[in-house]
């Protein structure tokens, strides 16, 4: 009797410790990660800049500006991703996240810059569905801005494809943007399709790119203007006729963007090099239709020290993009304009950059006169 009492004990304490055992074993360790960082990854990046602008016939203006940007990048599904991005931003135009200081201190505004969803199947490796207030999908040659602004972020939804196929690299991209929903009149849409090839030859050291786009404005002439009631952006206009005479300026002309580009580059001893060039016509337009730019980089920032160069000159005429789309810094953000533009950027820690850039632009092109701006950017990202 005493014996199965004893072996009843020491049964119920070997039950007793491999159950606590396996309890202990479950439960996760102090310095354990959660499990939701495996599919949230958060980014951001901070910029201040000082700027000096100089115009014919205006006062001089130095300003400091700076822009932040916070954003959440989520893996939903294996497949599946969603992204949600707030930033600074002023009223002045939908391309730029810049806030400059001063109105005595005042709070300042974070406003939606990014919300998209980005599907990319397993079974169709390098294609992607997005939508929502997405990045710009379409290919900007060497990153310049004839078409397009950096900071702009269309709305609605884009279908792209990109791989590698050895040496090869192929793209194709088509989107659907809204650019102005109207109650009563048709709505504007932004209808684009761009398709290009990347080529590598030399073992890597020499690559070559060659793309077109066409880019399809609905329902601008005869239409009030995007965003501004008073400013064009460089773009030809006229009075609406319609009575009362209010004097609402309307888009002169429609906007089929046709657009080619090419680059060649390489490396020179591990230094990265590109020549650039870049042409657009709009087919909507009777006159002043074409922009173009060449340009020329070399280096790249990656680790500290590291220097980079940059040189664009452009021309474009007052019809050939949509002017509140384009650059925002060059001519202050118009068409209708010809001139130069130099970066440089010094690369001073993993992730801290110093980088200055200069415009020395004219404008209008029938009567120019000088326009200069300078920028000093000190930027960094987490």
């Amino acid at each position: 009797m005493i014996r199965s009492r004893r072996f009843r004990r020491a049964l119920t304490l070997f039950f007793a410790v491999a159950l606590l055992g396996g309890s202990a074993r479950a439960e996760p360790q102090q310095d354990e990660a959660p499990s939701w960082t495996d599919r949230i990854e958060i980014r951001g990046d901070f910029r201040y800049r000082i700027e000096l602008i100089d115009q014919e016939d205006e006062n001089f203006r130095h300003r400091h500006r700076i822009r932040a940007r916070f954003g959440v990048h989520a893996r939903i599904l294996d497949d599946l991703d969603a992204v949600i991005q707030v930033g600074t931003g002023n009223d002045d135009t939908p391309v730029s996240n810049n806030q400059t200081l001063g109105d005595a201190f005042s709070s300042k505004p974070i406003w939606l810059d990014l919300a998209y969803f980005d599907w990319h199947p397993a079974f169709a490796e390098g294609l992607h569905l997005v939508g929502g207030k997405v990045k710009n999908p379409f290919y900007r040659v060497a990153r310049t801005e004839l078409q397009w602004d950096p900071d702009l972020n269309p709305e609605g939804l884009a279908l792209g494809f990109r791989r590698d196929f050895g040496p090869v690299q192929p793209f194709v991209q088509a989107g659907a943007f809204w650019m102005e929903e109207r109650s009563e009149d048709p709505d504007s849409w932004l209808l684009g399709v761009q398709g290009g090839l990347k080529s590598t030859l030399a073992d890597g050291l020499v690559y070559v790119l060659a793309g077109t786009s066409y880019m399809h404005f609905t329902a601008m002439k005869g239409y009030e203007l995007f965003w501004s009631s008073t400013d064009s952006f460089g773009n030809s206009t006229v009075t609406d006729p319609e009575p009362p005479p209010d004097g609402t300026l309307l888009y002169a002309n429609d906007f089929h963007e046709v657009n080619v580009f090419a680059e060649v580059g390489g490396k020179i001893d591990r230094l990265p090099w590109s020549v650039f060039a870049d042409w657009v016509t709009n087919t909507a337009a009777d006159e002043d239709d074409v922009g173009w730019l060449v340009g020329g980089s070399l280096g790249k920032c990656r680790e500290p020290f590291d220097i980079a160069l940059r040189y664009i000159y452009r021309d474009i005429e007052k019809d050939a993009v949509v002017g509140i789309l384009n650059d925002s810094d060059f001519n202050h953000g118009s068409t209708d304009s010809k001139g130069h533009e130099i970066n440089f950027a010094l690369q001073l820690a993993k992730r801290v950059v110093f980088a200055a850039t200069y415009f020395y632009n004219h404008a209008p092109l029938e009567d120019p006169e000088p326009y200069h701006r300078a920028q000093f950017d000190l930027k960094m990202r987490f």
